[in-house]
């Protein structure tokens, strides 16, 4: 076929440049109306066809358009703001699995109708529900009508975090989540079908299994990794599981993916290969080979369909689909091909793809595995031995697992900030006992199973266990070495960047004499570090945790954190998502004092995870209802200070032998340079501020005030606000919370005193450098915009401005200051 005009190279180069439109949309800090994009991708339709020499680039405009006019219509189904947290009535289909929480039950809900004081509204398509009713028990496929509450798709926004919620409920196109008031079931005679399918669908034979295996199956860590190798079903894993695999690299074993589905269809060929050619007659009609790929795709298609049908297996099925196709036609199709074809197909299916982090670990390891599968070494004329063929298959291995490892580094820091160098050992082994012997047990488990034969479906379950054991036991070993992770920050995307030019570097410049140079394109990634902060300057770091607080002071050498966030019954810890990727992510190794208020869980509840990963030089406690087991702690106590860096801080409240409650007991710090101050007060109230006031009088003068109490209406009186004198009050709390934080009369208390307020619900963490040159303040909203996320509300430029012409500079250049260290 011709290289050139549309010929088969340019084919796959056009699909490829219709790819990177797609996934260019990502990069956009804004984005237009839908009927905008519709407009613009027929002019480059019609530029294409007239002017075939810039195809390329109208089908890079074809893509953004596409993936762009699909981004806009899921934006519009964004609710109104005037109805966030009242009662709305919605009616419509559960979907997806019905998952068990640690105090209800969450699951999407498809949306039908949509009524607000009786009015009809638009539909905001699906939307996530939480159900805390024991008597609301909806099942997969049925209708319901709720009354809810709901809020706006939002997550937080922390810099360093490479999970973003609000990302992840863009990408499954859910606009709102919310919780259950009440419900009742909802009968219709139109919905047989729906009926039906709610009664032996799909979801409903995953659940089913995933029950059987746990009835089945004595230890608990077993029964829920067969059941998400089977069926998809990882819910039901545990933290502990989670961080084993995490540390030996191998969470895509429980991932169905390509490589499971891939390794399930293989067997399937193989196996109907062979009674294919028992019939000669079937034979004379299609060929083995062609028989045999479509038999592998339907398998491979049932068991993506067991799998919930993911984004992954989607993946894997294009490629299949276009393997087949090849194999049917008869045509040699290279690798790129397959590649670009695939990734082309998922785009075509779902352009929201790109916006997920599995997208790009796919993309990665498919392209690696697929390059290093056609790639041709030295061939001996001679046809190997048995012997000979098997080491050349072991060291092909060892080579895939190199290539892996150093291809998905950068996606893996982005996205988790951690990576496990033990990894191509542990799936060395771990691979071919999962893929080829564990999974075609529990496969052929739920086959039998299926079918009534439950003593089958035992030992096959049995056998299943045995094997996944040993190779629990070796990762088990790999995960104790010391030396089996590295940790840090998600990279900028700069690094990201440069690390995949090194590894097309290495991979495909074999003919080039310094492909080993992409080597150094890695070292960014590990030895790039933020700006450093100048003697007598400190940054301090409010952190986006909801409602909650958790915040960090940097000096030039030291550290100090300041709470933790909370950590939720559900396992969800917000020291281990929010402050310890930050932590890395400024590229700290030690923290230098760790400040722990009061025991609250909003306040405490992420310490756990924070000592577990990080040296801590001292612990300083407020008042906790239950003693802190993880190191020996101080208490914090008025009069103590220190110094560090030209930088002085004070400890101002409680005081020596005060007796108070544990929000008015918090520990209250006051930090103080040449460059400004800072008071944090933790969630003291209107009792604990009248004593500080009283003894501190006007000398309580701070620049910045972390408000107290998240601006509860129990704190922030006047008095105390008079005596700090702010330029600037920062609120830590979670955005539509229930307690109503900051409460109103406390914002118009600010107002009247000409204070400015910033709140994390609306800016995301927020950030302030002390500077001798100035005041630098940002919001995380504001720092990466991007149209599918909420910006900020706060100018903070013009705040910049107004804070540093508020300093108050004596005569000689500094900050007159109070605090006298002995």
């Amino acid at each position: 076929m011709s290289q050139n005009g549309f010929g088969a190279n340019n084919r796959t180069i056009l699909l490829l440049c219709f790819v990177g439109g797609v996934i260019s949309v990502r990069f956009l800090p804004i984005l237009f109306p839908p009927w905008v994009f519709l407009l613009a991708a027929l002019l480059c339709a019609v530029t294409a066809a007239k002017f075939r020499c810039i195809g390329g680039l109208a089908c890079v405009g074809l893509g953004l358009c596409y993936a762009g006019w699909t981004a806009g219509t899921v934006l519009t189904g964004s609710i109104p703001a005037e109805i966030e947290k009242k009662d709305v009535e919605v009616t419509g289909r559960v979907e997806g699995l019905v998952r068990t929480v640690s105090n209800g039950t969450r699951f999407e809900f498809s949306v039908d109708h949509l009524f607000h004081a009786s009015s009809p509204l638009a539909s905001p398509g699906t939307i996530r529900l939480t159900s805390y009713n024991p008597h609301i028990l909806p099942r997969t496929g049925e209708r319901w009508r709720f009354l809810v509450r709901l809020k706006r798709a939002r997550g937080m926004q922390n810099p360093g975090a490479g999970f973003n919620y609000e990302t992840a409920l863009f990408q499954r196109r859910i606009r709102a989540t919310g919780y259950i008031v009440s419900g009742q079931q909802v009968s219709d005679t139109q919905t047989i079908l729906e009926s039906l399918q709610s009664r032996i669908g799909v979801n409903i034979l995953r659940r089913s299994f995933a029950e059987f295996l746990g009835n089945s199956v004595d230890e608990p860590i077993m029964a829920s990794v067969l059941s998400a190798l089977t069926v998809g079903i990882r819910s039901d894993m545990e933290k502990p599981v989670w961080e084993l695999l995490q540390n030996t690299g191998t969470v895509h074993l429980v991932a169905i993916s390509g490589l499971h589905i891939g390794l399930v269809s293989w067997m399937a060929a193989i196996g109907f290969g062979f009674f294919w050619r028992l019939r000669e007659k079937w034979c004379l009609k299609a060929p083995v080979t062609a028989a045999s790929a479509v038999f592998a795709l339907a398998v491979a298609l049932i068991y993506s369909v067991l799998a919930g049908f993911t984004l992954p297996t989607r993946r894997a099925i294009c490629a299949m689909c276009v393997v087949v196709a090849a194999l049917i036609v008869r045509r040699h199709i290279r690798p790129l091909e397959v590649l670009v074809l695939a990734v082309f197909g998922i785009v075509l299916i779902d352009p929201l793809a790109p916006f997920s982090t599995s997208f790009w670990l796919s993309f990665v390891a498919v392209a690696v595995l697929v390059m290093s599968a056609f790639s041709r070494g030295d061939e001996s004329v001679n046809r190997p031995g048995i012997v000979s063929r098997f080491v050349r298959v072991i060291i092909k291995w060892i080579k895939i697992q190199f290539w892996l490892l150093l291809g998905m580094l950068p996606v893996l820091l982005l996205g988790f900030q951690k990576v496990s160098i033990a990894a191509p050992l542990a799936n060395l082994i771990a691979v071919p006992l999962v893929g080829m012997a564990v999974v075609p047990l529990a496969l052929l488990a739920l086959v039998f199973w299926s079918c009534g034969l439950d003593q089958i479906a035992y030992g096959l379950i049995a056998s299943g266990v045995w094997v996944l054991e040993i190779v629990w036991i070796y990762l088990a070993w790999l995960a104790e070495q010391p030396w089996v992770t590295i940790k840090r920050g998600s990279p900028p995307i700069w690094e990201v960047l440069l690390s995949f030019a090194g590894v097309g570097l290495l991979f495909l410049g074999k003919a080039l004499s310094g492909r080993w140079l992409g080597f150094f394109l890695f070292l960014p990634l590990f030895f790039s570090h933020p700006k450093a902060i100048d003697h007598g300057e400190f940054s301090y770091t409010l952190l986006d945790v909801g409602q909650g607080l958790a915040s960090v002071i940097r000096t030039q050498n030291r550290t100090l954190v300041y709470d933790t966030g909370a950590k939720y019954p559900s396992g969800f810890d917000l020291g281990e998502v929010v402050v310890i990727p930050y932590l890395r992510s400024i590229g700290v190794d030690e923290i230098d004092k760790l400040i722990i208020s009061h025991g609250d869980n909003d306040h405490i509840g992420g310490a756990e995870a924070v000592v577990q990963q990080f040296a801590v030089g001292s612990l300083e406690l407020g008042p906790t209802r239950d003693p802190f087991p993880y190191k020996a702690a101080g208490q914090c106590q008025a009069g103590r200070g220190w110094q560090w860096d030209g930088v002085r801080f004070e400890f101002l409240w409680p005081f020596r032998g005060s007796v108070h409650s544990d929000n008015n007991a918090s520990c209250v710090l006051k930090v103080v340079s040449d460059s400004g101050s800072l008071l944090l007060t933790g969630d003291i109230e209107k009792k604990s501020e009248r004593i500080l006031v009283q003894h501190f009088g006007e000398s309580l003068d701070a620049e910045i005030l972390l408000a107290p109490h998240h601006g509860s209406k129990t704190s922030s009186s006047r008095a105390f606000l008079e005596a700090v004198e702010p330029n600037l009050a920062l609120v830590s709390a979670g955005y539509k919370n229930r307690f109503g934080h900051p409460h109103s009369d406390v914002l118009s208390r600010y107002e009247k005193l000409g204070i400015p307020v910033l709140n994390t619900a609306d800016e995301g963490a927020i950030s302030i450098v002390f500077s001798r040159k100035g005041m630098m303040i940002s919001g995380r909203r504001d720092q990466v915009p991007a149209f599918w996320q909420e910006i900020g509300d706060a100018d903070f430029q013009g705040l910049e401005r107004y804070l540093n012409q508020r300093r108050k500079i004596s005569d000689d250049g500094t900050i007159d200051v109070y605090l006298d260290f002995q």
